[in-house]
């Protein structure tokens, strides 16, 4: 027969040390949390595992956003460097015109520029107003060469004028091949007519009607320009420009055109 096993049982002075073990232990944990110093070094501890975590990821994000801003910072300029780049390939100078006038004076002002401009009129000299430079500019004639300019101002001997020679501010455009063309077509012409008026006073009006009406350029600019320059024909038909005039405010046109284009 199987003999019946009896059970085991731990000896009772084991169990005992145990509970009495896990009983000095709370007790421990107990005092200690009591102690007010464990407790304030306990309460620190956590604090500072606390505010030191918060302030680890604050730094990691502000690092973060400075590399994402530097990155985006560094593309634009590069960005930026590569438009300049190609702005200033894509530019081209505008050549200025050259040519001597005769100079009735010189005005800070507006109104004593056209001040002069009627006190002229009254003598049947007919002026033209150049503003630059902040300056006004109350211009008489224009010449193409300093022999012509000197002969014309003897003849008007009884007032303080003088000649001088006299450019267009230069300026650089962006090239379109259309604009351009049309641009060198204006100078062409311009110093094709102050040629033929200093030779035989009288230039072709009719290649100054096509430039004004030719309407395939598709640039707001030129066309301003033209409708200025049709209503200055108007004026020389109806008899109401002189020729110098004329040519003095078709080269101020041109002056304009280059810088509005800039």
């Amino acid at each position: 027969m199987r003999k019946k096993r009896t059970k085991r049982l731990r000896p009772a002075k084991f169990s005992h040390t145990l509970q009495k073990k896990k009983r000095n232990r709370s007790l421990n944990l107990y005092r200690m949390w009591k102690n007010w110093r464990s407790r304030t070094l306990l309460l620190a501890g956590i604090f500072a595992l606390v505010i030191g975590t918060f302030f680890g990821m604050l730094t990691l994000s502000i690092f973060n956003e400075e590399e994402m801003t530097h990155t985006v910072s560094q593309s634009n300029d590069q960005a930026v460097s590569t438009t300049n780049d190609d702005d200033n390939s894509e530019m081209i100078e505008v050549e200025p015109l050259t040519f001597y006038v005769i100079q009735a004076g010189m005005f800070k002002e507006e109104q004593n520029a056209k001040e002069e401009q009627k006190r002229l009129q009254k003598k049947k000299l007919e002026t033209f107003i150049w503003p630059q430079e902040e300056n006004y500019f109350v211009l008489l004639s224009i010449h193409d060469s300093e022999e012509q300019a000197k002969k014309h101002l003897e003849e008007i001997s009884d007032e303080e004028f003088f000649f001088k020679k006299w450019d267009t501010v230069q300026a650089s455009i962006p090239i379109a091949q259309d604009v351009n063309q049309w641009i060198d077509r204006y100078r062409d012409t311009f110093i094709a007519s102050l040629e033929a008026y200093e030779k035989d006073g009288s230039y072709d009006l009719l290649a100054w009607e096509e430039l004004a009406q030719e309407n395939n350029l598709d640039n707001s600019t030129i066309e301003e320009v033209q409708t200025e320059m049709t209503q200055l024909l108007e004026r020389v038909d109806e008899k109401k420009e002189t020729d110098d005039n004329v040519l003095l405010q078709l080269a101020y046109l041109y002056e304009q055109l280059s810088l509005l284009l800039k």
